[in-house]
């Protein structure tokens, strides 16, 4: 009976092994042209680092117009890791003229140009409050007019509390300020 168990359990290791390895051998290494910032965390050949669930690290370099223009092969590293966020024109591979023809030249496509704005935070509230400071409403209207005149891709927001207090104090601070 405990032989029985033992293969058993010997067979299920296996066989989650298996499966394990097998979910890790689909994702298709992303080898990255190194010139420049990478916007991919990337090990020492070069491969994007991907997390568990297959998703692509990103580094503090990221941005859309990096994800399209940073190049894997022939095609931006974006077209394997944020599909969502690259033209998809520039993550398939152009067709041959056919035989005879002549193929009208390609314009150039015009280059991405992104910009990152940072806001830091530390003017923004007063210690242990929930109510914004006039510095900080200034800041955050300054942010609001220069979003009028550029065009908006992505907004990546990250918050958090200080150091001191607990998990469930900071947690009702940051809801304090919300509407009822």
């Amino acid at each position: 009976m405990i032989k029985q168990a033992k293969k058993q359990l010997l067979m299920a290791a296996a066989l989650a092994a298996l499966g394990l390895s097998a979910s890790a051998s689909f994702a298709k290494d992303v080898v990255v042209d190194t010139k420049g910032e990478v916007p991919y965390v990337i090990d020492s050949r070069a491969v994007v680092a991907r997390s568990g669930h297959d998703l692509c690290w990103r580094t503090g370099y990221w941005t859309p117009a990096a994800a399209a223009n940073t190049m894997a092969g022939e095609f931006p590293v974006g077209c394997e890791c944020d599909k969502d966020v690259v033209p998809q024109e520039k993550c398939v591979k152009a067709a041959a003229p056919a035989a005879g023809s002549k193929a009208a030249p390609l314009a150039a496509a015009p280059a991405l140009v992104a910009e990152k704005i940072k806001l830091a935070a530390d003017a923004l509230f007063e210690f242990d409050k929930a109510v914004l400071l006039p510095a900080g409403k200034a800041k955050l209207d300054d942010l609001a007019a220069k979003s009028k005149s550029v065009k908006l891709e992505v907004i990546l927001a990250v918050g958090h509390t200080d150091r001191i207090g607990g998990d469930a104090y900071n947690q009702k601070l940051s809801k304090s300020a919300l509407p009822p």
